[in-house]
């Protein structure tokens, strides 16, 4: 089943625990597993899922709704907060600070 669509907007962030999960962006494919964070740097930009991800075995996943990352990241200490925005520029190689981070 498929957890995240290119082109979606980001409503949930999941940290991987268990399973395998299929990624597919721009003509290439991943796997990956327990570890893996899904969709929160998007999430956190405010940009759409930039690749689609679909479950390969039975996976399970701590979900964290973008609503309160966004939440805990704008009201952390100034420090943070821009370690914070930075991982988030390179993660999707932006050029400029995202509106929700600034």
């Amino acid at each position: 089943s498929s957890l995240s669509e290119f082109g979606q907007a980001v409503g949930n962030a999941y940290i991987v625990r268990e399973g395998e999960i299929e990624l597919h962006t721009e003509g290439l494919v991943y796997r990956v597993g327990p570890g893996t964070v899904l969709g929160l740097a998007a999430g956190l930009a405010n940009q759409p899922h930039n690749m689609t991800a679909t479950a390969l075995t039975v996976v399970t996943a701590s979900v964290i709704p973008i609503y309160k990352a966004l939440k805990a990241v704008t009201s952390c200490n100034p420090g943070l907060r821009g370690i914070n925005r930075n991982t988030v520029m390179r993660t999707l190689n932006l050029s400029s600070v995202p509106e929700s981070l600034k």
